[in-house]
């Protein structure tokens, strides 16, 4: 998912994580599981990031994220998430729920799967077996188009200069409320309903 941090499709939440949640100060720049950094312009970035990707995915996750139910109208979208744990997980954890549109078009320039709006919930569970649902509305801007918009909702790690570990995460289109497959995510053990 893409944060922008100024422009047309600039938002608090994006700029807020870019600079103060992470302490970035240049673009382009990936996280990886929230810990794994990289960045540049180069042809060679994006097999940086494939490779990241391809070793993080592969690490089992002590948790479980389902989008249960997406929904929209009257100017408002919907989403319903349940965290259920698979294995014990310490507190400081954190259900960050985006909203996202994809396929934006601003000048010559398409881009995928940008975070339009984002809610946090603190995570409270810690044993095995536990669930906890998160519900929140967004407020939706009438330029943006529903057909091209989801939901993605990731629980990370919030301690910090040790840890931002993303645990797991799934998405979901808004307005068929099935899973898709979002850029990266990390960890996936059970990325889709």
């Amino acid at each position: 998912m893409a944060f922008h941090t100024k422009g047309a499709l600039y938002t608090p939440e994006g700029y807020d994580r870019w600079r103060n949640y992470y302490n970035e100060s240049g673009i382009p720049v990936a996280h990886f599981d929230g810990r794994w950094r990289s960045s540049g312009g180069t042809a060679q970035t994006y097999n940086n990031y494939l490779n990241l990707f391809n070793t993080r995915k592969v690490v089992a996750s002590p948790l479980t994220v389902t989008v249960l139910k997406t929904s929209h109208g009257g100017g408002h979208a919907s989403v319903r998430v349940r965290v259920r744990l698979e294995d014990d997980l310490p507190s400081e954890n954190l259900c960050h729920i985006t909203l996202w549109e994809t396929d934006i078009v601003e000048g010559s320039e398409t881009h995928r799967y940008v975070e339009r709006a984002m809610t946090t919930k603190k995570v409270t569970v810690t044993k095995k077996g536990q669930l906890e649902e998160f519900s929140h509305v967004f407020d939706l801007k009438t330029e943006w188009k529903t057909a091209n918009m989801g939901v993605t909702a990731f629980v990370q790690c919030k301690t910090w200069p040790n840890e931002k570990l993303v645990q797991n995460g799934a998405a979901a289109k808004l307005v068929e409320g099935i899973a898709v497959e979002p850029t990266s995510l990390g960890r996936v053990k059970a990325l889709f309903n």
